[in-house]
């Protein structure tokens, strides 16, 4: 019953927003009662903040079954996981919406729980993309946390700008060269 909920809360906060959304519609979208929402989720922020774990939670699970780990050069690899979270996202936008709507919506009673789930989502996500990488093509004037804030700042901003247009995935793959002429320029600022 909780995942029915879960599912129908994600499905009507990512079309309508935290503030516009509706617990009425949720338990009906849900096939269950409104008490029953109130009975897993003690309110309407509290529901919104399970949603965002449960989607974060969807991402990093999907992610867990590639094998990004075994792609060495740093450039490939965020390639790779750029364009797999590009894919993923198109194909689960209310995913994506609620993790984006958690960071720029959160209701202030769960704000900093919200946070502290975000700091573990990017530091997961952090890991995942720096580990077991060669390091040795970037200069000396870059430290190890420079160059992962500034790969981090350049994803997700590749990131937002494909999904804000809501590109269908085949006017994605068309893009797909700008995207990586934009990776491949960040790169090359930092080599040696």
């Amino acid at each position: 019953m909780k995942s029915k909920i879960l599912d129908a809360a994600i499905k009507e906060f990512s079309e309508k927003g935290y503030h516009s959304a509706s617990t009425n519609i949720i338990h009906k979208n849900a096939g269950v009662s409104k008490g029953a929402i109130f009975t897993h989720f003690q309110s309407k922020a509290e529901l919104f903040y399970q949603a965002f774990k449960y989607c974060a939670e969807a991402v990093i699970l999907e992610y867990q079954k590639n094998t990004f780990s075994k792609i060495y050069d740093f450039f490939e690899r965020l390639t790779a996981i750029t364009f797999w979270k590009l894919e993923y996202f198109s194909k689960c936008p209310h995913i994506y919406r609620v993790i984006t709507l958690a960071i720029s919506e959160s209701p202030p009673e769960i704000k900093e729980k919200i946070n502290v789930e975000l700091q573990k989502f990017l530091d997961l996500s952090g890991d995942l993309f720096f580990s077991k990488v060669d390091r040795e093509r970037f200069s000396d004037d870059y430290s190890e946390e420079e160059i992962f804030f500034f790969f981090r700042i350049a994803l997700e901003g590749l990131q937002t700008y494909y999904l804000k247009q809501e590109l269908s995935f085949e006017s994605f793959n068309q893009n797909k060269s700008l995207g990586l002429k934009f990776i491949k320029t960040v790169l090359k600022g930092m080599e040696k």
